[in-house]
């Protein structure tokens, strides 16, 4: 965990090192530092998504990498912005398919047993969900939501494990997470034009005896709330 807690920090501070370092340069008028980042902010989504998926979230690093090569590609004048005109379609199409899926349900409760416990898979795709949890040997999985709501409460949740992995992705949509008071709770993640708000006390994170809970967050243009 110090391993990985490390190594967030130095991806940082080489961030913040390179930003204030442009910056200077910009003041000092040596080069127009507001068209570069103008031109190229998009590449900032797609090393968010390398880093993503050396983390082992290919989900969310999917989401970004698609996000930030389009995005990059419309700024170099390489593909217009014309061709929502095509992918939008092809997202309504495929919200039918997972509809029809999930038997039109917009109440979204998906439980996978396996043979470590119970791991969740939630998606809110343009559509609200809602999953009340009540495995006694939860052991993580992932959430979802995409132009819509997840609201996922673990407060029965139990887990026999003393770490578990939670994978929370919002793009352009919201999350929020009712947690127990018997879990310790750690978030890692960026938001970019979104946020993420841990309203839980800070003293219940401070017992070692109890699981702890990590998620590993993804938030574009939209916001995760923990409770």
């Amino acid at each position: 965990m110090s391993d990985k807690r490390s190594q967030h920090r130095i991806t940082i501070g080489i961030i913040l090192i390179a930003v204030g370092g442009l910056l200077f340069f910009n003041q000092m008028n040596l080069f127009r530092f507001g068209k570069i980042i103008g031109t190229w902010w998009p590449m900032i989504l797609i090393a968010i998504g390398f880093l993503q998926l050396k983390s082992g979230n290919r989900g969310s690093a999917a989401i970004l990498l698609i996000v930030g090569i389009f995005f990059q590609l419309n700024q170099l004048d390489i593909v217009g912005w014309n061709i929502w005109n095509l992918i939008w379609p092809l997202l309504i199409v495929f919200a039918g398919i997972y509809l029809l899926k999930g038997n039109g349900s917009v109440e979204n409760k998906m439980i996978k047993a396996n043979e470590d416990g119970d791991t969740i898979d939630v998606l809110a795709l343009f559509s609200g969900s809602t999953s009340n949890v009540n495995s006694q040997v939860f052991n993580g999985g992932q959430i979802t939501a995409i132009f819509g709501g997840a609201d996922v409460d673990l407060s029965q949740a139990k887990s026999k494990l003393p770490e578990i992995n939670l994978t929370v992705t919002a793009l352009f949509g919201g999350a929020d997470l009712r947690i127990g008071d018997d879990w310790r709770v750690q978030v890692q993640g960026t938001p970019i034009f979104g946020g993420i708000d841990d309203k839980r006390r800070s003293e219940l994170n401070r017992s070692e005896e109890k699981p702890l809970l990590k998620i590993n967050a993804t938030v574009i243009f939209g916001g995760i709330e923990i409770k």
